[in-house]
């Protein structure tokens, strides 16, 4: 007789619970931390890392640490250009990190302009470098 022990079998799918609470305590502590004149970057990619990037995204860019009209984070960092698209509107910067690559051939082309439009920042790679 054999007996498979799969925590997805008896526990269901694992769940992670996003609390606001949290993920405003926690920038508070890092605003704590560092110098009023450093920048923080929320690095959201692949749906914050599983997480829901809208709910992450939406607690972070208008909600304040502190009680000021400040957001909690200053920018936003997405893998690439079809994240930072799905992301809702932000009035932060959004840092799209993967380098663009063929910027002016097919697709990317279009979605190069759409991402200079909405004053997302890219990053550019050169293989020789």
């Amino acid at each position: 007789m054999s007996v498979s022990m799969d925590a997805r079998d008896g526990l269901g799918e694992p769940t992670a619970y996003i609390s606001r609470s949290a993920l405003l305590h926690n920038a508070a502590l890092i605003r704590r931390t560092i110098s009023p004149q450093i920048k923080i970057c929320a690095i959201v990619k692949a749906g914050a890392y599983g997480h829901n990037a809208d709910i992450v995204v939406d607690t972070l860019g208008n909600f304040s640490t502190d009680g000021s009209d400040q957001p909690a984070v200053d920018a936003f960092a997405v893998a690439d250009l079809d994240e930072a698209a799905a992301l809702p509107a932000l009035a932060q910067t959004v840092l799209v990190l993967r380098p663009v690559e063929n910027s002016f051939l097919g697709r990317q082309h279009a979605k190069i302009d759409f991402a200079i439009r909405n004053g997302w920042w890219l990053t550019v790679g050169n293989p020789a470098a």
